[in-house]
Parts: structure tokens; sequence; C-alpha cells
């Protein structure tokens, strides 16, 4: 079982480490919260992926598991509960003209060229902080991809803030580019 805060959902110990760098470190080191993992069976994300909701840890899963970007729309980028919501740019784009206004045609190895196109802007948004804690570089290009995608000058600020949190370096210098 793997938890984020409240939220659970239950995977296979074997694929995660198969799959994904992080977890094959985490889970086989010798760890005090490696020892209780084994214990309890639970491994809690809440202090490596804080505010993760239950449908970006599903499409997080998702791509662990299938190698799969998330299905557009993204359930990850729609609030499910009271409380919760998706992680946006910090500044809001005016109520006339949708947030990404421009799409360019960038391809990326990792996903694809039809990845690329098929994720929304805000579930890649939502997924970047946890693809790059858990180090998957293929859901990381991905992400930043699809942001170099709908990039323009009114995110342009508000992407490169998070780019920077990312080590985005694809991302950062496009919002540079676009300076």
């Amino acid at each position: 079982t793997r938890q984020v805060g409240t939220e659970e959902a239950r995977v296979s110990r074997l694929l995660l480490c198969a799959r994904c760098e992080y977890f094959r470190t985490f889970l086989s080191a010798d760890f005090a919260d490696a020892r209780a993992v084994a214990r309890s069976g639970v491994l809690d994300l809440s202090h490596t992926l804080p505010g993760l909701s239950r449908p970006s840890l599903l499409a997080l899963l998702r791509f662990v598991y299938a190698g799969q970007a998330p299905p557009a729309p993204c359930a990850a980028c729609t609030p499910v509960a009271a409380g919760t919501r998706p992680v946006r740019p910090p500044q809001p784009a005016p109520p006339h003209k949708p947030k990404y206004t421009r799409r360019r045609h960038v391809r990326h190895p990792a996903g694809g060229a039809a990845d690329v196109e098929r994720v929304e802007p805000q579930c890649a948004l939502e997924l970047l902080r946890p693809a790059t804690a858990l180090l998957l570089d293929e859901l990381k290009g991905l992400c930043e991809a699809v942001l170099v995608n709908y990039l323009d000058r009114e995110n342009c600020e508000a992407l490169a803030q998070v780019a920077e949190g990312c080590f985005a370096t694809r991302l950062l210098s496009a919002c540079e580019a676009m300076r």
C-alpha cells in the first residue's frame, strides 16, 4: 500500500522497485522507514509528496506501472474534495482568455508526440513536482514538454519559478528565451 497523507493506493512493491529508482533505493536500503514498510506494508509518502491528491497519485502510478501518460481530461487536474485544488501557477489568467493560449508543437522522445499532445497542461503542472521528487525522468520530461507547448508571456514567470523549483532545465530554458 502506498500512502500520501490520508490517500492510499495498493501497489506492487516488486513493480515499483523494478520501474522506479527512488523506490528501488528506498525499499531495498537499510533505512528505518524501509524496515517499517516491510513490517506494516504501508509506504507513507506524505513527506516526499506533500499535498498530492488521490487523482494525481493514481496518474503517477499509471505512469510507473504502464509508462502511459494520464488520459485527457486528467483527473489529477480537477478537485476531488472540499479543500483540495489543482496546483496552478501563482498568476491567474484574465477571465476572458484561456490560461494557456499558444500551442507550439514540440516533440519529446520520452512520451512521444502523442503523449505530449494528449496531456493537459494543468495535469503536467500537477505531476512535475512528484516526478522530480521520485526521480521519474521520463514523466518529468513529458511534463516539461507539455508545459513548453503552452508557454506564453502571461505564464512565463510563474512557470519559470516552478521550473527552478523542479530543476526542469528544458522548461527553464524556454522561459528564459521568452523573457
